[in-house]
């Protein structure tokens, strides 16, 4: 959902445009994070990673997701 707090209809391509973009960085974060989670649960199957690992994988991720949303302030 848009907001145009202006009058200026011509604005609306623009609001597109931010909304692709975002679009596109949250399915870049989803794919990412579900991945990593993913790849980390099937060494723990097999009892190469650890406790400590996961949840350190788990913040790390929670970490670069931040990071990666921040490009949409550029």
């Amino acid at each position: 959902d848009v907001v145009i707090m202006d009058d200026n209809l011509k604005k609306i391509p623009i609001a597109l445009g931010i909304s692709k973009r975002t679009m596109k960085v949250v399915y870049e974060i989803i794919i990412l994070s579900l991945s990593v989670k993913i790849l980390v649960l099937i060494c723990s199957i097999f009892g190469i990673t650890s406790m400590w690992l996961a949840i350190l994988a788990d913040v790390g991720m929670l970490v670069i997701c931040i990071l990666n949303a921040l490009r949409l302030m550029i």
